[in-house]
């Protein structure tokens, strides 16, 4: 067997982490925000929080005691660990993001900030600024951590034609696990409250013109 030519490091995207009490607060902070809130209520999306706070709670939100309990709670070797396992694994992630952007005519960014996090969803993005938070804590085996942070990628690289074409929440996660299956044909997709046939259909027939798909979807699909 011949070896593989190994990856060119210096075309690989940078990759910048943060993890500190600071970004926790602004995380659960951002969590608790008016619409947040409601949009994972509303979904029914487990959030994860720091102990003695609940987004049932009315109260208003105590950001004095929510850093301290925050400051307990944190614990730099979880990040410290997790940082060298990505690491590890980070030409792999490249490798499976480009077979899929290769297909589908997008370009890797030159950075991708990474947070860690403790706290909220399994993961979160912005687009705008190439940002990826993992929940470390949920997230805890490299294969678990490694789809997410292709999963939340991928949302960065169409979040402007899902705007574009107002695609609603369940569709979109839908289109991109989709997209993460052609990056690893092995990862299982969410389990979503809609009937997903119609967009599966839609997705097969256009596979890989994205553009393509989510305008058929903003015009032709039922819900």
């Amino acid at each position: 067997m011949e070896n593989q030519p190994q990856e060119n490091l210096e075309k690989l995207p940078e990759l910048v982490f943060e993890y500190s009490p600071e970004t926790e607060f602004q995380r659960v902070k951002n969590v608790f925000s008016p619409d947040k809130r409601s949009f994972y209520q509303e979904r029914k999306y487990r959030v994860d929080l720091p102990q003695g706070f609940s987004l049932d709670d009315d109260n208003e939100l105590d950001e004095v005691a929510l850093l301290e309990q925050i400051k307990r709670e944190f614990d730099p070797e979880v990040g410290q660990k997790a940082e060298t396992e990505i690491k590890e694994n980070w030409i792999d992630i490249i490798k499976k993001l480009r077979g899929v952007f290769d297909q589908t005519g997008y370009n890797l960014p030159k950075k991708y900030t990474l947070k860690f996090s403790c706290y909220g969803v399994g993961g979160s993005y912005n687009d705008l600024d190439n940002w990826i938070i993992l929940n470390i804590k949920r997230k805890e085996d490299i294969v678990g951590r490694k789809r997410t942070i292709i999963h939340e990628a991928i949302h960065i690289s169409i979040e402007k034609l899902i705007k574009k074409y107002q695609i609603e929440h369940w569709v979109k996660e839908r289109i991109v696990d989709l997209l993460v299956q052609k990056a690893d044909p092995e990862a299982q997709t969410q389990k979503l409250p809609i009937d997903v046939t119609q967009i599966d259909q839609i997705f097969d027939q256009n596979y890989p013109n994205v553009e393509k798909i989510l305008e058929e979807i903003s015009k032709n699909y039922q819900k």
